[in-house]
């Protein structure tokens, strides 16, 4: 089954692609994709003129001791997440601040998470400027 990807993007730094490849390397427990943003291309009857396939770029070898506690931790902090309470499934997810190089510029929030938890067919990554609310 193919993982659908969301994506968001408010003026950062940030390159969310590094972020999605990342989530998803997560979610596969090591399975490290090259970007694809088409799975098929269809005529109007829907019949399919192309399918692509996403290829293997490389495999992160851990133990499964380490993929368990990485994906245990997303899960327990998914939990804290007041936005996610209303879903009626089980998300694994991480926040994280990417801060300027200048002192004086706001840091800027990102999450990634996929859900669901047990067997991932969603990947999300977003980054939020502060200064977008604040200024």
């Amino acid at each position: 089954m193919p993982l659908h990807l969301q994506l968001v993007r408010v003026t950062t730094d940030t390159v969310l692609f590094n972020l999605a490849r990342y989530v998803t390397t997560l979610a596969t427990s090591g399975t490290c994709y090259n970007l694809t943003l088409i799975d098929k291309i269809t005529d109007y009857d829907g019949n399919v003129i192309m399918e692509n396939h996403a290829e293997v770029n490389n495999q992160v070898e851990l133990s499964s001791d380490i993929w368990n506690t990485i994906h245990t931790g997303m899960n327990l902090a998914a939990g804290t997440y007041s936005a996610f309470s209303s879903l009626k499934m089980s998300i694994a997810a991480k926040t994280g601040t990417a801060q300027e190089k200048r002192t004086t510029d706001p840091d800027h929030a990102t999450l990634i998470s996929y859900a669901p938890y047990d067997n991932p067919t969603i990947l999300y990554g977003s980054a939020y400027s502060e200064w977008l609310c604040f200024r």
